[in-house]
């Protein structure tokens, strides 16, 4: 068998396997609270669209702009709707490949750098979520084949680069960072500077409009704490597990196991890629793969402790995995004891693929309230004391009326979870708004104790409290209590 037919025969495994892994488990759990506003977003009407996502703040609006057409084509079934990140995960296939080539990989770094991105647990984790990063891979990589391709042909135009790159910044903040980089690159090897100068000038005017909607709708509203406020400092060793960890899902109750996994693999690849760089410091492959892994990540760290709230985040940070990947697949190829460091990191990778396989299916606390909906009865009232319950119960059915009730300062709530702003459709009221022969109360929490003050207001109110359908999940218990008025002596 031909040299090129092998490559052909473990490329289209190494494909099948990255698919795959992104296909597993796809629908094993419902929708969650970010999701959900991801439906939720694309689902609003023309004339609302963008004001309603401007609200939000934290993100550009063309992924729920496509996922708007991706809906209206094949509907909101679980199934389809996280088909929608699978497509743009399994599309990136294309820029990596064209990448590779552009920098003139060889078959075996090429194989390397897919099965990494393949089975990264990071990438997998968010390319079944029906969010942004999916599609913010997809375009960083082809900004980044799209560069590297104008920057090798001095004939080639920037008409691609500047499209897809205005695509990128209206996909993600973060977007911006893979910009700076490519004119940090171009700064250093003072390769046509002024065209590029240009484009970045250009990218600033065109996404002006949405910074001026994003403003005004800050200066109306409680600004950025609400969204990103919970976000921890800097955490570099909890980035680098991710980068280095096969697999694995970070909702595992193996965490111990998996770090013990990903910990050698992270010594043996950034040994080897500090040994390559080394002994080949004027390799300009290195150097620019280089730049898109650190310029970033050094944004992003510097941003994250110097600015009131931190921007950190691994999932935004994800725009500088495959890079790195391919930086680690040039260094072991080079490598004179490949065979042996490739091995260990096969045997790793096996093992951490086993650890995923055998992790027991886990039932998350949100999903429950899809379960308890279904029991109550349509044009029914529900309450609920949390943004978390009552934007998720909306979401399961909406054919009840559903109420967020505040002024139980003991009662638990996750303030990470706030309900959209500009949504009126679960209204917010004190306990005062209790009304109605028959309502359902909805708490979760590891026991009732916490919520004696609210049944205790009912049954002074005359109403019968029912035995509460309950479902654990995560340690806690979801609660869903029938509640009707007694008749009166």
């Amino acid at each position: 068998m031909g040299k090129s037919k092998q490559f052909q025969i473990a490329f289209f495994a190494a494909t099948l396997l990255f698919i795959l892994s992104r296909l597993w488990h796809l629908t094993d759990s419902c929708l969650w609270f970010d999701e959900i506003f991801s439906v939720h977003a694309a689902t609003n009407d023309w004339g609302n669209f963008f004001s309603f996502i401007a609200q939000d703040l934290v993100h550009p609006p063309l992924f729920y702009f496509l996922l708007k057409f991706w809906l209206a084509i094949g509907g909101e079934s679980l199934l389809w709707t996280r088909l929608f990140a699978v497509f743009f995960a399994v599309l990136s296939i294309v820029p990596f490949l064209l990448l590779c080539r552009e920098f003139k990989l060889s078959d075996k770094q090429i194989l390397i750098g897919l099965i990494a991105f393949a089975v990264n647990g990071s990438l997998i984790k968010y390319a079944q979520e029906v969010r942004m990063y999916s599609l913010l891979v997809f375009l960083s990589l082809t900004s980044i084949w799209l560069f590297i391709r104008w920057q090798h042909n001095a004939k080639a135009r920037l008409i691609g680069l500047l499209i897809v790159n205005l695509l990128l910044i209206y996909t993600h903040y973060f977007g911006w960072l893979i910009v700076i980089t490519e004119l940090c690159i171009v700064i250093w090897y003072r390769d046509r500077i002024k065209n590029f100068i240009s484009q970045t000038v250009f990218l600033f005017v065109a996404f002006a409009p949405w910074a001026i909607l994003v403003f005004n709708a800050w200066r109306q509203n409680t600004g950025l704490s609400q969204n990103i406020g919970w976000q921890s400092r800097p955490n570099l060793w909890q980035f680098l597990s991710s980068l280095h960890q096969p697999f694995y899902f970070p909702t595992s109750n193996l965490e111990a196991t998996v770090i013990l996994l990903s910990l050698p693999i992270l010594l043996i690849s950034l040994g080897l890629i500090i040994k390559e760089f080394v002994a080949n410091r004027d390799n300009s492959n290195l150097q620019i793969l280089a730049a898109f892994v650190i310029i970033p990540i050094a944004i992003a760290f510097i941003a994250g402790w110097i600015l009131p709230i931190s921007i950190w985040g691994i999932r935004h940070l994800t725009v500088v995995f495959v890079p790195y990947f391919l930086l680690a697949a040039i260094s072991l190829s080079n490598f004179q004891w490949k065979t042996v460091a490739l091995s260990a990191l096969a045997i790793l990778v096996g093992i951490s693929g086993f650890v995923e396989i055998s992790r027991p299916k886990e039932t998350f606390i949100w999903c429950t309230w899809e379960k308890l909906a279904a029991d109550v009865p349509a044009n029914s009232k529900v309450y609920a004391f949390e943004d978390l319950v009552v934007y998720h119960l909306w979401f399961a059915n909406k054919s009840f009326e559903v109420t967020k009730i505040n002024g139980y300062e003991d009662l638990p709530e996750d303030k990470t979870y706030f309900l959209p702003r500009g949504f009126s459709d679960v209204k917010v009221s004190d306990k005062s708004s209790f009304n109605g022969d028959s309502l359902y109360l909805a708490f979760r929490d590891e026991k009732t104790i916490p919520f004696k003050d609210v049944l205790q207001d009912l049954r002074l109110n005359g109403y019968k409290i029912d035995e509460p359908i309950k479902i654990e999940a995560q340690g806690l218990i979801a609660f869903m209590f029938r509640v009707s008025k007694q008749s009166s002596p």
